[in-house]
């Protein structure tokens, strides 16, 4: 019994994993063998893909979290940023792609499930190796603690590090908005002593990435005018860094 639940439990993984790597290797051939629009089933089987990606990022995350240490991270507020942000991306793609290929917003969605949903995930996976990393290497004792002690005070009083995190932590109890944008860019982050702090940007840098990924796919979905769609979603996925940039500041 043991055995049948194992294996319908990694089957599904197994599934998502591969399709992972076809998304992240081969775009353009996975969109043409795999990705049909207008089919409620394929739509399903993106989703589900999704939901694949966010759960198995959300573990990475919260693996990394306590591997370095840190595990103060607001996970769930995490992933309501990774969603908002994402959604200029999609209905900027959508007004654009619209100008020159006849998409309707589910169209637009199903083909982005994907991107967003590997990127996602392999940002989160990538911060988790480089954190593994950091770890082992504080195991062996090449590299000192990491973290930053709040509780010391200088000569003048406390410190800039302790009340910084003062400051973050009032502003969280007075705004869920601030406590949303703070977990996006990784709050449990500043926790970090330099270098290693920016470890929180290998999740958003690598998700971005994936918007070019965005463009090849739907260059492969047209019959048409390619470099333009291609072009259109390059302009929004830049578009979209930006409003990301933007509410992060």
């Amino acid at each position: 019994m043991s055995k049948f639940f194992g294996l319908a439990f990694l089957r599904p993984v197994g599934r998502f994993l591969a399709q992972w790597i076809s998304v992240s290797t081969a775009p353009i051939i996975f969109t043409r063998e795999r990705i049909r629009l207008g089919d409620s089933l394929n739509f399903f089987n993106a989703a589900n893909f999704f939901v694949y990606a966010i759960f198995g990022a959300l573990l990475a995350e919260g693996t990394t979290t306590h591997v370095l240490g840190i595990g103060e991270l607001s996970e769930p507020y995490y992933w309501i940023f990774i969603l908002l942000t994402s959604i200029p991306f999609v209905l900027i793609c959508f007004v654009l792609i619209r100008l020159v290929a006849p998409f309707s917003l589910k169209d637009v969605l199903h083909l982005l499930l994907y991107p967003i949903g590997a990127g996602v995930f392999a940002g989160a996976v990538f911060a988790l190796v480089a954190s593994a990393v950091v770890a082992a290497l504080i195991a062996v004792g090449f590299i000192p603690d990491i973290k930053f002690d709040f509780s010391q005070w200088g000569p003048e009083g406390l410190s800039r590090n302790a009340y910084d995190r003062l400051v973050i932590d009032c502003l969280k109890e007075r705004s869920l908005l601030y406590t949303i944008v703070v977990a996006g860019v990784g709050d449990g982050y500043t926790n970090l002593k330099f270098p290693f702090g920016y470890i929180s940007f290998v999740r958003p840098t690598i998700t971005l990435l994936y918007f070019i990924l965005a463009g090849f796919i739907f260059m492969a979905a047209v019959d048409r005018r390619k470099p333009v769609v291609l072009g259109a979603v390059f302009l929004a996925g830049l578009v979209a860094a930006g409003a990301t940039v933007t509410q992060t500041e």
